[in-house]
């Protein structure tokens, strides 16, 4: 098992945690985070692979983007 971590000087407006997102079944859920946001409240939704395929494609290809942009940290 391997943990990959990067960072980026950018704060991209979302989180997300996808599990499994490449496969039929796969699942991300997406927090949006509207700025200088008073309430505590974010809005938030899950994304299926089978019934958003189109949706899943823009969140994959939002985080690969920032993924390649970012800088490994070394642990070492």
């Amino acid at each position: 098992a391997k943990l990959e971590i990067r960072v980026a000087d950018y704060l991209p407006p979302w989180t997300m945690v996808a599990f499994d997102s490449y496969l039929p079944k796969g699942q991300t859920f997406v927090s949006l985070l509207p700025f200088r946001n008073t309430d505590e409240v974010r809005p938030s939704f899950v994304v299926s692979s089978s019934e958003n395929s189109e949706w899943i494609r823009v969140f994959q290809e939002q985080f690969e983007t920032l993924w390649q942009e970012s800088e490994p940290i070394n642990f070492k």
